[in-house]
């Protein structure tokens, strides 16, 4: 799963903390939390219209980093994971991983969504992604 090899990466970089197992971390797989406080999800979109006779698929990727009070916060790491992935290119996430042709930002970074119903913070990244997805008609 391509936003577990994301997750993954950015644990070795030290902007999240993601536990495979979802039970514990800041990071977080297809779903939003309600605990903890500061936490990042991220969720694969569909992306454009992938070629049947291509080796590879472009899925758009959203992040959403949320904090407490202080916008700064999850602006901040919001950005670092801007920073991280945008440009990515060439190579795979983790070891064994899906080989990354290149990862793009949509916008040229982080995007405020506002606060929640709690008042926490909430901001976004988008991206699309390009990555190799060999199949039995694809090769």
């Amino acid at each position: 799963m391509l936003q577990s090899e994301i997750a993954k990466y950015l644990d070795e970089q030290d902007i999240v903390s993601f536990d495979e197992t979802g039970t514990s971390g800041d990071c977080f797989i297809e779903v939003l939390p309600t605990e903890p406080d500061n936490v990042v999800s991220i969720y694969m979109n569909s992306g454009t219209q992938a070629d049947s006779k291509l080796p590879y698929d472009n899925p758009s990727l959203q992040i959403i980093v949320r904090g407490k009070y202080d916008p700064r916060v999850p602006f901040n790491k919001a950005q670092d994971i801007y920073n991280e992935l945008h440009g990515f290119s060439s190579d795979t996430l983790i070891d064994g991983g899906y080989w990354i042709i290149g990862i793009m930002g949509e916008q040229s970074g982080p995007v405020r969504l506002g606060q929640d119903d709690n008042g926490r913070q909430e901001f976004e990244v988008n991206f699309e992604v390009v990555y190799m997805n060999k199949s039995k008609w694809r090769s």
